[in-house]
């Protein structure tokens, strides 16, 4: 209560730690009525240990200096036994123990004490990573909501996360909610630990523990294991992230959960639209991943019409244009860990895309990332590498030059999907493959395995015949650019608009970029100064009027490029019949102009 007051009258934002601190001599702030007991009692109990100290001190200087040898070289012959004294000594230190007694009682008895649960978390316990399973959430086939929480290596963490704490995905819960924590462990004993929320629970093989938490705040608490469980024991951290109840729910649908939540009955919940249509699209198995949730934008038009589903070879332009096929190979205790991924990137205002996507593949997650504007698709769990990703690449296959990263990172998949990355020879092989993908091995791996051959990438012939219209589009939203230009003329008495839609490419794909010329019947390649990157470009109004705008308008755009166009297809009208001669066109021009790619984007 103080603390409001002082926040409300001095207007001050207060800034949780729910965090260790180097050199961090007091408790992390409290997020549940739980810890704040814990500190209470602390509180209490040091009160008294201050006030034993001071009076054992001091009576033990006072017989020092008062009864020394050096004072009186007799006193102490006088001294035999003292009825009063001990009988202080005997019943104050009974006092302190009630004293002390009766509240830690009640403590334990609030902290064992599971009210009625309104959400129930099971934490299993495995060496090395947590797993997480919303046992209260179930889908017609049985499948629960369920992920792994792995450490985020050292090497990929973003700016602003905390290194050993940060894990993929977090246990996402509500605020203000009774919640159940069951804690199980597969292998070794492990500890569930969250300090901020007052949580330490064994983890036992064969044995479930359970305690309950309410969190009093939104924020992110982070714990560790607290019992050692092995070589890597410093290396399985919990986060928790505490949401308000409305964006939990979104979190929910966003993870193919049940039609309705125990946190309201059917007739209740709220009808949660979405721009890909629908709640709890069903899934692949009986694996899912978290989303962050408390900065998804969704829509909530409850009569919304679902989306037509992706085309696969959209999928796969887009994925020519964006996507990214990631090998981490990092070092843990004595050994090494492969781990495989699909990472697939937008601007936030393209996250209905994303999870259009993720609808698409029914595998993977959608991610937001706090310190920009971007969220990304991702697909780690090797199953759905091998059985789902892979295989839609092998028959919609890439365009562009990635497609030689593609084929190198599939056969990672097969072999960590094998097993092979635990052998020697298997991890040699997974490095050599790595070397040629991407930006290749860090130093650090070229130390560790001197005696890796570098696999030679292939060259990639890209054919005509592999052009088809929905690949366009989806490579479009992803490397594709509608944009005009004015430029004054005759000393500013007039102005020439012109209408440019581009392509960009490295430039080892200028084979492809010439072939857009044969795909469009139009159009020029222009080879940038420094000679790294192309670009595919129709500039004219009668290119524009006659093949651009006719084919997006049969086959649209699916990302926020959409907007952009349709502003592109009005100042192409709008120059065709001359409009940008007279002041109020030209003025219209620069007002749409102006609100297009990051114009529309700042914006927002």
């Amino acid at each position: 209560m103080l603390r409001f007051l002082f926040d409300t009258i001095f207007m001050v934002k207060v800034a949780y730690n729910d965090a260790p601190q180097p050199w961090q001599l007091g408790f992390q702030d409290g997020g549940s009525p739980s810890f704040e007991g814990i500190v209470e009692l602390h509180d209490q109990i040091m009160f008294y240990l201050v006030i034993i100290l001071l009076g054992v001190g001091w009576m033990l200087g006072s017989t020092i200096r008062k009864f020394s040898v050096h004072h009186n070289q007799i006193v102490h012959k006088y001294h035999n036994h003292g009825t009063l004294i001990e009988l202080i000594w005997t019943i104050t230190p009974a006092l302190v123990l009630i004293a002390i007694a009766f509240p830690s009682f009640k403590l334990l008895y609030l902290l064992d004490e599971v009210i009625d649960p309104v959400i129930t978390v099971k934490a299993i316990g495995n060496q090395w990573f947590w797993t997480y399973e919303y046992s209260d959430y179930v889908n017609d086939t049985g499948e629960t909501i369920e992920f792994d929480s792995y450490m985020i290596p050292e090497t990929e963490l973003e700016p602003g996360q905390l290194r050993l704490l940060e894990v993929d995905n977090r246990i996402i819960l509500p605020v203000d909610t009774h919640i159940r924590f069951i804690v199980t462990a597969r292998d070794v004993i492990h500890s569930f630990a969250v300090p901020s929320l007052g949580l330490k629970l064994d983890a036992l093989p064969g044995r479930l523990n359970q305690t309950s938490v309410i969190i009093n705040r939104e924020g992110v608490f982070y714990g560790m294991c607290s019992e050692l469980c092995g070589i890597l024991h410093g290396f399985m951290p919990i986060v928790i992230e505490s949401v308000s109840l409305e964006s939990y729910l979104l979190w929910l649908s966003s993870q193919n959960s049940p039609p309705y939540s125990p946190l309201q009955k059917p007739h209740q919940f709220p009808k949660l639209g979405n721009p890909w249509g629908g709640i709890g699209t069903p899934s692949r198995g009986k694996r899912f991943y978290s989303t962050s949730s408390s900065s998804i934008d969704f829509a909530t038009s409850s009569n919304e019409e679902p989306l037509p589903p992706l085309h696969p070879w959209f999928v796969t332009g887009l994925s020519d244009g964006e996507s990214s096929f990631i090998i981490s190979i990092n070092q843990r205790g004595n050994g090494w860990t492969v781990r495989c991924s699909y990472e697939l990137w937008l601007h936030t205002s393209d996250l209905s895309l994303l999870h259009r996507l993720q609808s698409f593949f029914q595998v993977g997650s959608v991610n937001l990332r706090k310190s920009r504007p971007m969220a990304s698709f991702t697909v780690a769990a090797i199953d759905d590498l091998f059985s789902v990703i892979v295989p839609h690449f092998t028959n919609y296959p890439l365009q562009t030059q990635k497609r030689s990263d593609f084929l190198l990172w599939a056969k990672v998949v097969e072999l960590v999907h094998s097993g092979s990355h635990r052998t020697e020879s298997g991890l040699l092989e997974i490095v050599s493959l790595a070397s040629a993908i991407n930006r290749g091995v860090s130093d650090k791996l070229q130390t560790a395995f001197p005696n890796f051959t570098p696999y030679k990438r292939s060259l990639i012939e890209p054919c005509l015949s592999g052009l088809s219209p929905n690949w366009i589009c989806g490579f479009t939203d992803g490397e594709g650019c509608f944009d005009i230009k004015i430029t004054a003329r005759g000393s500013g008495s007039y102005h020439q608009v012109e209408c440019r839609f581009r392509l960009t490419q490295h430039i080892r794909d200028k084979v492809l970029l010439e072939l857009f010329i044969s795909f469009f019947g139009c159009g020029k390649v222009y080879i940038r100064s420094n000679n790294k990157a192309g670009d595919y470009t129709i500039n004219n109004i009668p290119d524009a009027t006659n093949i651009l705008v006719p084919f997006f308008d049969k086959n649209p755009l699916h990302s926020s490029k959409l907007l952009d166009y349709l502003d592109f297809k009005q100042v192409v009208e709008l120059v065709k019949s001359k409009q940008h001669l007279n002041p109020e066109g030209l003025s219209l021009i620069r007002t749409l102009k102006a609100s297009m790619n990051n114009g529309r984007r700042a914006k927002d």
